[in-house]
């Protein structure tokens, strides 16, 4: 049984880097083209259902499986609550023992880091492929101004290849991106949801 289940992870291990292999190599220019590594790396990911539009890709619908919407407006009780950003995957092999990525948010947040949300998980665990990062989203000193906090995804020691994202996969199943935008606030207001919804709503 566990010889099963190691080939079977081996082979998504495979799998996962033949198709990113043919996303870069499909989605890129020879200039932008990273070079080859055999080095661990990570990417978030997301389901490539609904993100394209007369067979292109399209970049509205694709950026919204890369951001998320909260509001304390909505939980009056809580002084913090805790969101999760998309999934994290690996392209490498699991190791017997805890990684962290190097998750950051960017320089053009308008949220501050410390203040108004910390990262609270940002590790893959050991053996594992993939993993769910946490955010601590902090009530205190919100204001009425929504906040906004662009993460990305930087290598490091841990990750060093340089993983190409935003771009959906030949296949058209998932898509990779190594940002992520969180807009919070504690007031009333337009979810980013709100288009597919407005209809029905009035």
């Amino acid at each position: 049984m566990k010889k099963v289940m190691k080939r079977n992870v081996l082979y998504r291990i495979f799998v996962s880097l033949v198709v990113v292999l043919n996303v870069v190599l499909i989605s890129c220019d020879d200039d932008d083209i990273p070079g080859a590594s055999y080095q661990p790396g990570v990417w978030f990911y997301a389901s490539g259902d609904r993100v394209t539009t007369g067979g292109k890709l399209d970049m509205e619908k694709f950026n919204s499986k890369f951001s998320g919407f909260y509001s304390f407006y909505f939980h009056q009780e809580l002084d913090v609550d805790t969101f999760s950003l998309a999934e994290i995957r690996l392209m490498g092999f699991p190791e017997d023992r805890d990684r962290e990525v190097n998750l950051v948010a960017s320089e053009e947040s308008t949220a501050v880091e410390g203040v108004h949300f910390k990262i609270v998980d940002k590790v893959l665990p050991a053996n594992a492929t993939s993993f769910v990062p946490k955010i601590l989203l902090i009530k205190k000193d919100l204001g009425e101004e929504e906040k906004i906090v662009k993460f990305e995804l930087r290598p490091s020691e841990e990750f060093p290849a340089q993983v190409f994202g935003d771009t959906l996969s030949d296949d058209n199943t998932f898509v990779i991106s190594l940002h992520y935008e969180l807009k919070f606030s504690n007031v009333v207001s337009e979810p980013p949801y709100w288009n597919q919804t407005n209809g029905r709503f009035g």
